[in-house]
């Protein structure tokens, strides 16, 4: 197995038309090729690093039973009802419309660090392609 190749539990919590329902699942990030997610579902997600347009942390929040049972209405009243967490969210163009995929990552902080260091050797990669095309262009010429 590559070096190169990095595994992190997840679990998709939506922003993807095509998947409504939450997965656990595993998020890979291969240095050259695409970020895949995958789980025991039928939830299998390949995005090219060229697509993606921008990775950002988001904050979702979400209630949780026991802080209801624990905090009666008066934490409703409040909001104690809500946990906070960072999650990773990948906007990009799946070739028919922005998709906007959000992960709650366990080590969200270097995951969201390779991510970002991969998109931007994608963008520079391309970004020498076309400089290369141009200049083969103008020598036909």
């Amino acid at each position: 197995m590559d070096k190169n190749i990095y595994w992190y539990e997840a679990d998709y919590l939506g922003g993807h038309t095509m998947y409504s329902k939450e997965y656990s699942c595993k998020f890979s990030l291969y240095p050259d090729k695409v970020v895949t997610i995958h789980s025991a579902d039928t939830f299998n997600l390949q995005i090219p690093y060229a697509a993606i347009k921008e990775v950002k942390k988001v904050r979702k929040s979400h209630p949780r039973l026991y802080r209801i049972f624990l905090l009666g209405w008066l934490g409703g009243l409040f909001g104690w009802w809500t946990v906070k967490e960072d999650c990773l969210c990948i906007v990009y163009n799946d070739g028919v419309q922005n998709q906007s995929p959000i992960f709650r990552i366990v080590g969200l902080e270097k995951a969201h660090k390779r991510l970002t260091e991969y998109v931007v050797q994608a963008r520079q990669r391309n970004a020498g392609e076309l400089i290369h095309m141009r200049r083969t262009d103008v020598k036909k010429a």
